[in-house]
């Protein structure tokens, strides 16, 4: 998501990724602000190039920051194997099937299975690995990768790939016409910011990239990236085919036309119906075992998938609300269901400019009156864990010690030394509707009140309005509103430098902490790990302690799956089926 490519559009679009366990992608433009020369580079740790890189290695995998034990991992089988290796999955109709325009919906569920980049991440280690470049070498401030490409690349049409098509996709995504919603993915590349820009702006085949031969590209970057590989592995940096967008426009992308590179390809999109991905004949790497995935196409998957799948119609599916209860209720039934943590958090925003939530103390208050527990265990029943601190434990640099004290002491002791009257008060809190949300904020409604002894007026927003409210609240007073965040890499910058740093202000509080910000600014370009994770720990305790962000919940992932499905890998950062590896057991 993130390119902010319209502020209206971001929160709407953070909000409804995160819903449905994608990552938001509409907010790189604003981490221009944040970084300076790479800008929007949500910098990652060495260890994205492996703990003792030097910067002219050429790494063959590179750890990222979730482990192999986070995520789901079904094993293999040592059985015979179904003759019928078609696999049934659900998903929403996608927004663009355009990797270089899309923002990142439910399409990603196909780009991760019909295109490969320079690289990937394998989802059963959590490393990133080569996939189109078979090595890279990079400069010794990592200003300039140069990437080696196979030479044995194919589109699905049969016809040569190799590093000009490369050069061709990623100046296309910046070349205005194309309209892409995830250009800022590109400013981490010289020049791509200053192409980008609102007055005079430069041409787009000034972007540093270029192909030297057909079989190498040197990318020159805005400044030190040395996460560069784990970028080159989303779907915006994946290669498209010339001949067919430039014959085809906007319809290349429709079933009929498509020609991709990854180790499906995709024959049938019947629009709000179904969408077909076969094997690509033409792929250079290992042949899936899986022969054809199958995916049904929901007008909303989250109430209708899993009764498909209780019907014997789908192989994997993610129940929530009512029919997860039903099937963890339900004891054989809850043997299929599979859990994993999800990178996120789910917070109250407080405006910080305007009174009685501009005073740090009034805000601690509401941080220790929430009981975490009973929203979620008995409220959320389970489906939810108890989120203190904001950054999650997957990502490093968190600081699970980064609390404020809790319980109604704590929040009656705080709301005393912040000395708002609060007699005549009433607290107003905004949030999106969704079944989850309703159900907090009416705790928040009966709790507030009785722990702290002001008023609480609920706003609901129905979806369609929450974007235009998000944005209007820059320059318009509110009390408090629901957010949310799902980390887009696993990077601590993903979450401080992109968020709440004063320079970025993405949920629009007008809350700065200088202090805060400095950290911050000097933790996302350290290039030693546990100086930098130590710096983004100090900045978590600040954060919290502030209370702009009240951390309440973090949502968890359910899948239910049929026994028969094995070697299924999912990580807890961008958690959708990738075909390569599960296989279908004789049953």
């Amino acid at each position: 998501m993130i390119d902010q490519n319209l502020k209206a559009e971001m929160q709407f679009l953070l909000d409804d990724a995160f819903e449905h366990r994608s990552s938001r992608r509409t907010l790189m433009q604003r981490a221009l602000a944040i970084g300076g020369a790479a800008g929007l580079a949500y910098v990652f740790p060495r260890a994205v190039l492996g703990q003792g890189a030097t910067p002219a290695a050429s790494p063959a995998a590179s750890p990222v920051a979730g482990s192999a034990q986070t995520g789901l991992h079904i094993p293999d089988t040592d059985g015979d194997l179904a003759e019928n290796q078609v696999l049934r999955l659900a998903i929403t109709e996608p927004r663009d099937m355009d990797p270089g325009v899309s923002t990142g919906y439910d399409e990603l569920a196909i780009f991760f299975n019909i295109f490969d980049g320079l690289t990937g991440v394998d989802m059963l280690t959590g490393e990133v690995v080569p996939r189109c470049a078979e090595s890279w070498e990079i400069n010794a401030d990592a200003t300039q990768y140069t990437f080696k490409i196979r030479q044995d690349l194919k589109w699905s049409n049969g016809e040569s790939l190799n590093a000009h098509d490369f050069e061709y996709s990623w100046k296309r995504v910046m070349n205005p016409d194309t309209m892409s919603k995830y250009r800022p993915a590109m400013h981490v590349i010289k020049n791509g910011p200053a192409i980008d820009s609102e007055t005079d702006p430069m041409d787009f085949n000034e972007l540093g990239v270029k192909a030297s031969d057909d079989y190498t590209l040197v990318v020159d970057m805005e400044g030190p990236t040395p996460f560069f590989p784990l970028l080159t592995s989303t779907w915006t940096y994946a290669p498209v085919p010339q001949k067919v967008v430039e014959d085809k426009a906007e319809a290349w992308a429709e079933a009929e036309n498509i020609v991709s590179n990854g180790p499906f390809k995709m024959t049938e999109w019947n629009h709000d119906q179904n969408i077909v991905l076969e094997l690509n004949e033409h792929y250079y790497g290992e042949k899936p075992t899986i022969t054809r995935g199958e995916y049904t196409i929901f007008p909303d998957d989250s109430t209708q998938q899993y009764i498909s799948f209780e019907n014997d119609e789908l192989d994997i599916a993610s129940p929530e609300g009512s029919d997860l209860e039903r099937a963890l209720a339900d004891a054989e039934a809850a043997k299929n269901i599979h859990t994993f943590a999800q990178s996120n958090c789910r917070f109250i925003t407080c405006d910080a400019k305007t009174a009685p939530t501009d005073n740090a103390d009034f805000r601690r208050a509401i941080y220790a009156a929430i009981d975490r527990d009973t929203i979620a265990n008995t409220i959320l029943k389970q489906q939810f864990v108890p989120a203190l601190n904001v950054v999650p434990s997957d990502i490093p640099g968190n600081n699970p010690d980064a609390t404020n004290p809790v319980g109604p002491d704590a929040a009656k002791a705080a709301l005393a030394a912040s000395g708002v009257d609060t007699s005549n008060f009433t607290l107003e809190y905004s949030y999106r509707v969704d079944s989850t949300t309703k159900l907090v904020a009416e705790y928040i409604e009966q709790r507030i009140p009785e722990v702290l002894g002001f008023k609480v007026k609920l706003n609901p927003i129905e979806a369609a309005a929450w974007s235009d409210y998000v944005n209007s609240r820059h320059e318009q007073p509110f009390n408090t509103k629901y957010g949310s965040w799902g980390s887009d890499f696993a990077d601590p910058s993903n979450w401080h430098n992109q968020n709440f740093v004063s320079q970025s202000d993405h949920y629009y509080l007008s809350w700065k902490n200088e202090e805060y910000d400095a950290l911050c600014a000097k933790a996302v370009g350290e290039p030693d790990v546990e100086k930098r994770n130590e710096l983004y720990r100090q900045a978590e305790v600040i954060l919290v302690n502030d209370a702009a962000y009240i951390p309440v919940y973090r949502s968890l992932a359910f899948e239910a799956v049929k026994p028969y499905v094995v070697n299924l890998h999912m990580q807890p950062i961008l958690a959708y089926v990738h075909l390569r590896y599960p296989k279908i057991a004789a049953h």
